[in-house]
């Protein structure tokens, strides 16, 4: 299926064919296609809520929303992976947004999470003062689920695009941001949906969480990042990353009375920290270690990419995978075991778990010549750990979202 002589990824053919098979094909040949890719980290790891730096990349994995507008009527949404649907009034987004009880009849139970994200989007719109069109919405992803590779994130952007028909920008991110803080009800820093609307093909995204400046950067010539999935859906991943939080904030409470003002772990240099790391009790320690860690080796991988040192590089991810398991204790040893199975694959650079932790998937920065040798080593290796083969995702990286309107 083209448009424009463009070939349409999988997942847009299919919310296409879905969108004109529940409108018609005259009707749904008038529509607005949204994409919206996931992303993966290579280096930072739950560094944006602590106002530091990210270095995420935007994956060939993607979410679709395909959009028939009506000049009246409801709004619908419709998902083809869940095979589940539901209604809102655009006319009356101000009662959702002020009656709890409207919106939890409207989102469902947990199984209908994915509601919760595209509902959001359509209040926070309507927060904004930004029209919120009847129509409706045929979504479809290949972004894994519950996998660390953002597929929330990726669903937001497709959502807001596909209703504003407006273009990928900063303040579309912090909108989608509040959609998934508020009505998801998941604390999650900035870096995911921005990723998702800002990245560039064939580079990563350095981001400064706190006023949100970035740049692009060049990923080396020959390199491929790959993903794989522990099989582990990230059931702890919720709260864990609450408590998370919250001892992060306990954390800055105790070290604001001997170190000054400190709006956040951005502003805790390693020297200072050193002076005072032992009036924390543990875990508080340990987790800001963590981060003051996280914060300086994003900074040095940007140099490293840009002088194209894929061995330190490597190395700053490995010892950004040994933080995240020791000191803020979110590995598994699912993920553990992929790091060392795939860092005995001569050609790869570096491996560690991606997104909030708890399960989902690792991933490894490696030579694009390897990629067979480490599907074999590792799919091999976890197998006879744990009695399973684990899906593996060999990932290009992928620009930002984007819409685009298709006529017959």
């Amino acid at each position: 299926m083209t448009a424009f002589g463009q070939e349409w990824p999988e997942p847009a053919r299919r919310a296409i064919t879905g969108l004109q098979e529940l409108v018609g094909a005259d009707e749904g040949g008038r529509a607005r296609i949204a994409l919206a890719p996931g992303r993966v980290n290579l280096l930072g790891g739950h560094t944006d809520y602590n106002d530091g730096y990210v270095l995420p990349v935007a994956v060939d994995r993607r979410v679709t929303c395909a959009f028939a507008e009506r000049a009246e009527g409801m709004l619908e949404f419709v998902s083809l992976d869940f095979d589940d649907r539901f209604i809102i009034d655009p006319r009356d987004l101000p009662r959702y947004r002020e009656d709890d009880g409207a919106f939890e009849r409207l989102a469902g139970g947990r199984e209908n999470r994915w509601r919760r994200y595209a509902a959001g989007v359509a209040l926070e719109m309507s927060a904004a003062g930004l029209p919120v069109p009847a129509g409706l919405g045929v979504i479809a992803g290949d972004v894994p689920l519950g996998s660390g590779l953002s597929s929330s994130a990726a669903l937001e952007a497709a959502v807001y695009l596909a209703l504003s028909n407006d273009r990928a920008t900063p303040e579309a991110a912090l909108l989608c941001q509040r959609a998934e803080n508020r009505w998801a009800g998941v604390p999650c820093g900035i870096m995911d949906q921005f990723a998702s609307f800002m990245a560039e093909e064939g580079r990563a995204l350095f981001l400064d969480c706190r006023d949100l400046s970035w740049h692009n950067i060049d990923l080396p010539a020959g390199t491929a990042v790959t993903v794989v999935d522990s099989g582990v859906r990230r059931e702890l991943a919720a709260s864990e990353y609450v408590k998370r939080r919250q001892e992060i904030e306990t954390a800055l409470t105790i070290l604001r009375k001997v170190a000054g003002p400190l709006p956040a772990l951005r502003d805790l240099t390693p020297e200072v920290f050193a002076e005072v790391d032992d009036l924390l009790p543990e875990p508080l320690r340990s987790r800001v270690d963590h981060v003051v860690g996280a914060i300086a080796r994003v900074k040095e991988g940007v140099t490293s990419l840009a002088l194209g040192d894929t061995v330190r590089f490597g190395e700053l991810m490995v010892e950004c995978h040994q933080s995240l398991a020791c000191l803020y204790e979110v590995s598994i040893p699912e993920l553990d075991r992929i790091v060392e199975l795939a860092l005995t694959v001569e050609g790869v650079f570096g491996a560690r778990l991606t997104g909030a932790g708890f399960g989902g998937c690792s991933v490894v920065f490696h030579d694009n010549e390897c990629a067979e040798a480490l599907r074999q080593t590792v799919t091999d290796g976890f197998e006879k750990n744990f009695g399973r083969r684990p899906p593996i995702h060999h990932l290009r990286s992928a620009g930002g979202a984007g819409v685009w309107s298709v006529e017959r």
